[in-house]
């Protein structure tokens, strides 16, 4: 089988860590959903073609387009939101800490 989940990852120049933490499983996890290792539940699916813009037969090898995307998730991140996602990507894991406590901080 194809492995489109990999090759969507790629495309979008993400890293299995990133996407990981973003939908909410393991490295490890979507690692063996990428080789088939493990085969994700419908939910998964489901947050995957989500997460990535395709229908879930693009997924799965059914169609060769990415699909209708019916969807009743969060649109996207805004730019200024994308920049805060690039700011903290470039930041040391002691640096990333401390932004995290500030902005905690400022919360309450």
């Amino acid at each position: 089988m194809k492995n489109r989940l990999r090759e969507l990852r790629i495309e979008r120049g993400l890293r299995q860590i990133d996407v990981a933490r973003q939908l909410g499983f393991s490295a490890q996890s979507l690692g063996y959903y990428e080789n088939w290792v493990n085969k994700p539940d419908p939910e998964t699916l489901i947050l995957l073609a989500d997460f990535y813009e395709v229908s879930i037969d693009y997924l799965l090898c059914r169609e060769d387009e990415y699909g209708t995307i019916s969807t009743n998730a969060p649109e996207r991140y805004t730019a200024d939101e994308m920049q805060l996602i690039d700011l903290y990507r470039s930041l040391s894991s002691a640096e990333k800490e401390l932004a995290v406590k500030t902005l905690r901080a400022w919360k309450n």
